[in-house]
């Protein structure tokens, strides 16, 4: 009778092994997860990594990094076209006269210009010294 007994036990037993293994299998995928996606991985803010953008308004010239981006587009200094129709751009708020003027710059090959890429009407930006442009003609 004890021998009917220990196996009656020993099913219980390798149950509940399997069940303790498969409940500590999925808690560790749940940890897993969650710190995946609570990683914060930071953006580089570098001057290597720095992009030149250009005020259409003041003429001011500055880099913007990819966390400087990020930042500028949690507080809200980033805006987009109403639609996409009317030809527009996103622009930049300006960190020196405040306006939503800025775009992004390119250097004139000829002079070392920043010159804007494009314009927030969406034209085609020209250096003011020697008419080159980003986009051919």
């Amino acid at each position: 009778m004890s021998n009917g007994r220990a196996e009656q036990l020993e099913p219980s037993g390798k149950r509940r092994t399997i069940g303790l293994t498969v409940a500590l299998v999925a808690l560790v995928i749940v940890a897993v997860a969650v710190a995946w996606k609570n990683r914060e991985e930071k953006q580089p803010d570098t001057p290597e990594s720095a992009m030149a953008y250009i005020c259409t308004e003041c003429k001011h010239v500055y880099g913007l990094t990819p966390a400087g981006y990020e930042k500028l587009a949690e507080e809200g200094g980033i805006k987009a076209p109403d639609n996409r129709e009317s030809g527009g751009i996103v622009l930049f708020r300006c960190p020196s006269c405040g306006k939503f003027a800025a775009v992004p710059a390119v250097e004139c090959p000829n002079d070392g210009t920043k010159v804007a890429r494009r314009l927030p009407d969406a034209k085609p930006g020209h250096c003011p010294k020697c008419n080159w442009s980003f986009y051919p003609r």
